[in-house]
This record gives structure tokens, sequence and C-alpha cells, in this order.
């Protein structure tokens, strides 16, 4: 019962958002603010590899800076985050850092887009590292 009122209120706050990704991973991506500074976000996407359909799941935590870059008179978060990256076929696991830019495009901040350059590493079975990029976009609720 107390998630649930959580959950309510969490709606009523407009602290969710739900958003399409393009670049690092194609897909659909649910965004949760859990306070002023803080947020995290799940991503399901998929590629194809040897025409076949994969699917590839991420999820981040984020520490936001609110107005951190300011170009004239508009002002930027910035961020930066850890997470993982299960991807499908032929990949491993990826542990990931974004660092990335958003600016809310309404008076409200309804809408929201971003981009992230996002370094990542596996681990198993051997080292390797990775640089991405993701551009996208959220509606909040």
């Amino acid at each position: 019962m107390i998630c649930m009122v959580s959950w309510a209120e969490s709606l009523r706050a407009k602290t969710w958002g739900v958003g399409i990704t393009i670049g690092d991973i194609n897909g659909f991506s649910l965004k949760k603010t859990l306070s002023n500074n803080r947020n995290g976000d799940l991503n399901l996407g998929w590629y194809t590899y040897e025409d076949e359909l994969n699917l590839v799941i991420s999820a981040h935590y984020n520490w936001v800076s609110r107005g951190y870059i300011k170009l004239d008179q508009t002002l930027l978060d910035a961020y930066i985050g850890l997470g993982i990256k299960l991807p499908g076929h032929g990949e491993h696991a990826e542990l990931r850092t974004p660092f990335g830019v958003s600016y809310g495009l309404s008076s409200n901040h309804k809408f929201e887009v971003f981009g992230a350059l996002i370094p990542g590493m596996t681990l198993y079975p051997s080292t390797a590292m990775r640089l991405s990029l993701a551009l996208g976009g959220y509606f909040y609720f």
C-alpha cells in the first residue's frame, strides 16, 4: 500500500518520463526523478546482428547539476552516472559511466531532450573499452 501511495505521489509530481533514444541503444526509455539532483533510467532497445533481432537492456543511476552549463540565456543540466548494459547475442555485459547534458523544452519541463557520451568497459571474457553516443527525449507525466 505504501508503494502505491508513493508511486501515485510521483505521478502527480511529474517525476516519471517516457522517451526514445537513438545511437547507443535505439529504443524506448523510462526515467524516474528521485530528487532534484538524482534520477535513474531504464532503457530497452534493439539491434540486428547477422540478420537477427537482438534486445538490449541498460540502466543508469545519474547525479544531476541543474543549470550547470550556460549558453547565451539558456541553462543546460549536466549529469554523470553509473550503470550497466546487458546486450543480446555476441556481446558481453558492460559497466558504463554516462556524461550528458539535458534541456527542458517547456516552462514546466514537461519535455526534455538530452545527449550523452558513454564510456563503457567489458570485463569478461576480456577487458575492452567502448565509447558510445546517445541522443533522445522524454515526455514527463
